[in-house]
C-alpha cells in the first residue's frame, strides 16, 4: 500500500527539510496533518481496531495492555515502537511553532 513505509517516511523528511530552510504555513499544516496519519496509522490505530467487537471486542485498558505488552518484549522492540512515536509528536509540536514564528519575525 502507497500509505505506508517508505513513501509516507520520505515524504515526511521532503517536507521537514523544505519546511527547515523555507518556513511557510502551508507546508507546516501539511506536515501536521501527515504527522498526524502517522500517528493514527502506527499507533492510534492498532489500539483502537482491537476495541472492535469483530476483532476482539476488548475494552481500551485491554486493548491498551495487549499493544503495551506486543511492543514490550524486549528493549530494542521498545525503543524501535517509542522513538516513531516521539519523533512524531515532536513534529506535530515544533515545526508548526517554527514555521508560524519564523513568519512573523519575517514580517517584522
Amino acid at each position: 500500500m502507497f500509505l505506508s513505509g517508505v513513501p509516507v517516511i520520505a515524504a515526511g523528511c521532503l517536507l521537514t527539510g523544505f519546511l527547515a530552510k523555507r518556513p511557510r504555513a502551508g507546508l507546516a499544516v501539511t506536515l501536521l496533518v501527515l504527522s498526524t496519519f502517522l500517528l493514527w496509522k502506527n499507533f492510534v490505530a492498532d489500539i483502537v481496531w482491537r476495541m472492535h467487537p469483530a476483532l476482539g471486542g476488548y475494552t481500551f485498558t485491554q486493548s491498551l495492555a495487549i499493544c503495551w505488552s506486543s511492543h514490550t518484549l524486549g528493549l530494542l522492540q521498545f525503543v524501535l515502537w517509542v522513538a516513531p512515536i516521539i519523533l512524531i509528536v515532536a513534529s506535530m509540536i515544533f515545526y508548526p511553532l517554527y514555521a508560524l514564528m519564523s513568519r512573523n519575525n519575517s514580517s517584522i
